[in-house]
């Protein structure tokens, strides 16, 4: 063998054991996210009406509700932009209700029910200032609960607040204004806030 066709050997062995080394993303395919999950501690993966997508943030949502009788789980991209963000809205039946950290707790390892009257989870997914998506409660929708982890104390006006970490998945049907439901279904790890008092 020549010493060119050697050369050409060794080049060729060299691209096929790199190609064979690359690892592949653990972002869906079709995504618009142009990071990987895996340097984001924070994200939100789903599809909507079969198109994937993904929300990932290095940082705790600031987004809390004024109302003792809900939690708010919420992400949105670091930065200054307010959209796109998800909300998963947990809420007690009365708005007197008071969520208690037994309440947070006892979400872990269970499926939540959009018909359900303890802790109902509601979807907001905002594409824009002029573009939202909303769960409307329809039977068989769910979020699926893994794990909920305390994170840290904040305060929000003047009020004691309790942030933690939630995984899970989730799938509802969701409406943009009167329109056409479509499907949404993703997995997510998320802020999840809970305000003490009021």
């Amino acid at each position: 063998m020549t010493s060119k066709t050697l050369c050409l050997l060794a080049l060729t062995l060299a691209f096929i054991i790199t190609s064979c080394n690359k690892k592949s993303s653990p972002t869906p395919s079709g995504t618009t996210t142009t990071t990987t999950i895996s340097s984001y501690p924070y994200y939100f993966r789903f599809s909507l009406d079969g198109v994937a997508d993904t929300i990932a943030s290095k940082g705790v949502s600031k987004a809390y509700d004024n109302s003792t009788n809900a939690i708010l789980a919420s992400i949105s991209p670091d930065g200054s932009s307010l959209w796109p963000s998800l909300d998963l809205r947990f809420t007690l039946p009365q708005w007197w209700d008071t969520v208690k950290e037994s309440d947070v707790m006892g979400m872990i390892g269970k499926t939540l029910y959009f018909t359900d009257s303890i802790m109902a989870p509601r979807l907001a997914y905002e594409v824009s200032d002029t573009t939202e998506w909303n769960s409307y409660g329809q039977s068989g929708d769910y979020v699926k609960v893994d794990s909920i982890t305390f994170n840290g104390t904040d305060n929000y006006m003047g009020h004691a607040v309790r942030t933690y970490i939630m995984v899970g998945s989730c799938q509802a049907q969701v409406m943009k204004s009167f329109g056409t439901n479509k499907l949404f279904k993703g997995n997510f790890r998320m802020p999840l806030v809970r305000v003490t008092s009021w």
